[in-house]
């Protein structure tokens, strides 16, 4: 009798065992869908850039007017500084458009005001900074 009921606790326990392993696999699979699911894709480098707060984007023909919103601006233009990956590209966007696809960013980082004076006079008007998952 008493070796019946150790077999029963020992098949028990092993049911147990086996029955919060299956459902601890269920939910860390279900959480990793959720989390994939909130990522947004985007198509194209403005979006991803129209996207970053202080930013305002738009369409002037068949580039784009990028203004970076500050109390002002010391250049006759008003469009930002592009450096990717620590190299500074210029003021053009379609340049930078060329040059990074948007699956290749990692983040974009905006500096205004104090923040863009490491560009001198180049980022008197914002700067963007771009950073690839892999350098250039």
């Amino acid at each position: 009798m008493r070796k019946l009921k150790t077999i029963t606790l020992l098949f028990f326990g092993m049911f147990l065992f086996i029955l919060t392993s299956c459902s601890t696999t269920k939910d860390s699979t279900a959480s990793t869908n959720k989390m994939s699911k909130s990522e947004p894709v985007y198509r194209e480098l403005i979006d991803m850039i129209s996207k970053q707060p202080g930013v305002q984007v738009k369409k002037a023909g068949a580039d784009y007017d990028i203004t970076i919103r500050s109390k002002g601006t010391f250049l006759t233009s008003h469009q930002p500084l592009y450096v990717v990956d620590g190299l500074a590209v210029g003021t053009r966007y379609a340049d930078v458009a060329n040059m990074v696809q948007v699956t290749d960013v990692d983040r974009i980082r905006v500096l205004k005001g104090s923040e863009a004076t490491q560009y001198g006079s180049r980022g008197g008007n914002g700067v963007i900074e771009i950073y690839l998952k892999r350098g250039i």
